[in-house]
């Protein structure tokens, strides 16, 4: 019986990958290795499967057993088959708070292997949500001083005046 620890062939290999707020986001990694390595999706080092809003990613995942062809088929081979796995994460819309580290991380009973993708999403212009609470201020108190502390949150970084 032969063995194989997972390897990285394909994909959004050690990349930065930059969407504007709002475009899709697609990441995709290929392992194989001997017996079938598990694909396991992280953000920022934790499962996207625990994330706060995890219901917005989108993971598949396609196992692939290559046959040899000179080899006659044999039952008792099957766990020699170098198996390829290939997983996709989307996420339909993205926001700056998908902005982080990706790692796609494929393990078996012989090794793991992880490979990792920036995500850098930018922000198209400026997004405000003080519009609301300003106009609620000068509603309120027409006549008094206000001062509205804000901060703000883009990629790249706001200049606030």
């Amino acid at each position: 019986m032969c063995s194989a620890g997972p390897v990285a062939t394909a994909g959004t290999l050690d990349s930065v990958v930059r969407r504007r707020h709002g475009q899709p986001l697609s990441l995709r990694c290929q392992f194989h290795g001997v017996p079938t390595p598990q694909v396991e999706w992280l953000k920022n080092g934790k499962p996207v499967s625990s994330q706060r809003h995890s219901y917005r990613f989108h993971v598949s995942t396609v196992h692939h057993s290559s046959e040899h062809a000179s080899a006659p088929a044999d039952d008792d081979d099957d766990d020699d088959d170098l198996s390829m796995v290939t997983s996709d994460l989307q996420v339909d819309q993205s926001s700056v708070s998908d902005s982080g580290m990706y790692q796609c991380r494929a393990s078996n009973t012989v090794g793991v292997a992880v490979v990792t993708t920036w995500v850098d999403v930018l922000t198209t212009g400026s997004q405000t949500h003080l519009l609301p609470l300003l106009s609620l201020f000068r509603r309120r108190y027409r006549y008094a001083c206000t001062i509205v502390v804000c901060a703000g949150h883009a990629r790249p970084g706001p200049k606030i005046k």
